[in-house]
């Protein structure tokens, strides 16, 4: 559990192992916290009709319990990075897709729904998520929305529910994008801040700036009803521009993920005195009323409330897959490392492909360090690419230390003036 003080005589607890995920941040008194400790230590039995009440409190909210692990060998669902085109109408400055006209071909996009509706059959699973990517998935929708289709009623033929999500730069928006999201599939936009940084970093391909078309595309989605969710990379060259493009986020209601770049270097110090003011703005808003969306708020590969054994599913019930077929662990190792497999396969599912890999152990390791933090089950180690780079302890560990806790007091507070009725402010 993480504890951490609100006001005087409150306290914010994120309980990541309770059974319902409803029941994961709470907000309780300071005789509560006295219970709820002395039960941690073991052996508690109530004396009194305050302990008694304290206790049932306690039970009814859920802080008493904990969610059985999962002890399958395979996991009962998929979450699959597929990458459709290495085109792209953006020249991002520090994007690691080399820009050819490559396209995910019919034969191997057939081999590859063979093998999921294969997998879902033989293993028993209930849900698949693939993350359309690349390049610019929106490029070939017109080319893959049959075969979503037609794979979307084979897997539920065989129990599985098939969801489909977008990465998407967001420069272009053709109508049938916008009705294939309204259907209740996702949409997620990579975008790291206002007019100048945005066309600075995200420049289009013949040198044009990309925020007004960036965001007249986000207004065409909510004037439509939905929100895509931004994914902003902080690093060196935006730093000093993430103020006022949270405020601007907070302002349109969307939903946000900070993540940190990689490889570079990165003033930490001076991020994490931007994410203070950030956070502030964020906290004034979510108080206020103004900003509803928080509670779908992440920071980097930080699990917000429940427990993780690693900080991504990699290896475990996420992969990515290539336009050749292959098989790898995670995108950012497309051409760096040898797949684990190919979707072409007929001896192996690909639950089999990720999980009885020889290297299973080593893609995923966490320091020693980390074994007395108060976050680890939150954390687990980040971003395992990140820390290997650095040495085998990741980069941004204070970044993820300090703004964690911070990320559960402004909802803490928002529970506890729902309670109330009454603002607060932070404690000192």
């Amino acid at each position: 559990m993480i504890i951490s003080p609100l006001v005087s005589g409150f306290h914010t607890v994120v309980h990541s192992h309770a059974k319902n995920p409803k029941d994961r941040l709470h907000v309780i008194n300071d005789f509560q916290l006295e219970i709820l400790q002395k039960i941690q230590e073991g052996g508690f039995e109530p004396s009194g009709e305050h302990e008694k009440i304290a206790l049932q409190n306690l039970e009814s909210r859920g802080l008493l319990s904990e969610k059985k692990g999962n002890l399958g060998k395979y996991p009962k669902s998929l979450s699959i990075w597929l990458h459709t085109t290495n085109q792209c109408p953006l020249r991002c400055v520090y994007c690691h897709v080399e820009k050819r006209d490559e396209h995910l071909q019919e034969p191997t996009l057939q081999a590859f729904g063979d093998m999921l509706v294969r997998t879902a059959t033989a293993k028993g699973l209930t849900k698949i998520t693939l993350r359309l990517a690349g390049g610019e998935p929106v490029l070939r929708f017109q080319k893959m929305k049959n075969w979503i289709e037609t794979t979307k009623k084979r897997l539920e033929e065989c129990g599985c529910q098939l969801r489909i999500g977008m990465l998407s730069g967001l420069s272009i928006l053709p109508d049938e994008v916008v009705d294939f999201v309204k259907q209740g599939n996702g949409i997620s936009v990579s975008m790291d801040g206002l007019e100048e940084i945005q066309n600075k970093v995200r420049p289009l391909v013949n040198g044009e700036g990309s925020f007004d078309k960036v965001r007249k595309n986000i207004e065409k989605f909510q004037q439509n009803g939905v929100n895509p969710y931004v994914l902003t990379v902080v690093s060196s060259g935006n730093v000093d521009g993430l103020l006022p493009f949270t405020k601007w986020l907070v302002s349109k209601n969307l939903g946000f993920r900070y993540s940190f770049q990689k490889g570079g270097e990165l003033d930490r110090v001076h991020v994490a005195e931007v994410l203070r003011q950030c956070y502030d703005v964020i906290e004034e808003a979510v108080l206020s009323g103004a900003y509803t969306r928080f509670n779908t708020h992440r920071l980097a590969d930080i699990s917000t409330f429940s427990a993780q054994k690693t900080a991504c599913g990699a290896g475990r019930n996420t992969c990515s897959v290539y336009l050749d077929g292959n098989v790898y662990l995670c995108q950012m190792e497309h051409g760096n490392k040898a797949p684990i497999g190919n979707v072409s396969e007929k001896e192996r599912d690909l639950c089999e492909i990720l999980v009885d890999r020889q290297d299973r152990l080593d893609f995923h390791h966490i320091s020693s360090d980390c074994d007395n933090c108060q976050i680890k089950e939150h954390c687990a180690g980040g971003c395992p690419i990140d820390s290997k780079e650095a040495g085998g302890h990741n980069p941004n560990c204070e970044l993820f230390r300090e703004f964690l806790p911070r990320i559960h007091k402004i909802l803490g507070f928002k529970k506890l003036q729902a309670l109330t009725g009454k603002r607060t402010q932070i404690a000192a």
